[in-house]
Parts: structure tokens; C-alpha cells; sequence
């Protein structure tokens, strides 16, 4: 997912095809931003341009190594948490009720312990590569 989501962000920007991400961080299902070419924040929206420089420690390269075949569980009230969440959306954007869409310009978690909702703004942030007018 790391490698992935970069690369799908990237190719929706470039080929001007909406994204929405929907997943999952632990306990949380999570939807957001839905990415609208043009129009709303993308994923990246929030980068400031800080960059990781390269390290070639012996024990980076051992927890590397270690978590390489890490993934996350998959639990099925994450799966179907988000993909209700998701598909609402969807429909709200393909009947082009852009102003209805929960996730657009924020990332939207619901903890599937008590239910309660957290909201992260994502501003449209104009030096990001999703801004076609740089």
C-alpha cells in the first residue's frame, strides 16, 4: 500500500481521473479525500515539500528488511464500514452533486470501537501537483 498509493495519486492526477481512498488505519475506517480533478484536494494536498533523506543505516536496513512482509489485518467491519461510507460518495459524484460529497476536501474516520466520527480538513493546496495551473 505504501509503493501503491503514491503511484494510483500520480496517475489520477495526470490522467485527470477522480480517486477517492478508502481504507483503513487499525481500528479506524477511513475515506478521503475524494480527489476531483480541478476541483478538490488530493491526497497529497497536505505534503509541505519536507524530504526524507535516504539512509543506509545497518539497522534502518534491518527494520526494513523485518517489516517487509508486514500487512495489515483485514477485518471485515473496517471492509464494510468504508465501503458504505465510499459508495455513497460515488453516487453522489457520478449524479454530479459534487456539494453533497462527505469526503471531498477532507479524510473522514469512524472508529469501529464506539462509532464516533473524526474529520481531517485537506485544503486544496495550490503548490501541490494536483494544482494543474503551476
Amino acid at each position: 500500500m505504501i509503493i501503491c498509493l503514491p503511484l494510483v495519486n500520480k496517475f489520477c492526477i495526470e490522467n485527470s481521473v477522480p480517486f477517492i481512498n478508502v481504507g483503513y488505519l487499525n481500528d479506524f475506517s477511513v475515506i478521503g479525500p475524494f480527489y476531483i480533478p480541478d476541483i478538490s484536494s488530493c491526497l497529497y494536498c497536505t505534503d509541505i515539500g519536507i524530504v526524507k533523506m535516504p539512509s543506509s543505516s545497518i539497522i534502518e536496513n534491518k527494520i526494513i528488511l523485518a517489516n517487509k512482509a508486514y500487512q495489515a489485518p483485514s477485518f471485515f467491519t473496517n471492509n464494510a464500514v468504508t465501503s458504505s461510507m465510499a459508495i455513497i460518495d460515488i453516487i453522489f459524484y457520478f449524479g454530479g452533486e459534487y456539494e453533497n460529497i462527505n469526503s471531498l476536501n477532507k479524510r473522514i474516520g469512524i472508529s469501529n470501537h464506539d462509532f464516533s466520527f473524526h474529520f481531517i480538513n485537506i485544503k486544496k493546496n495550490q503548490f501541490c501537483k494536483c494544482n494543474k495551473n503551476l
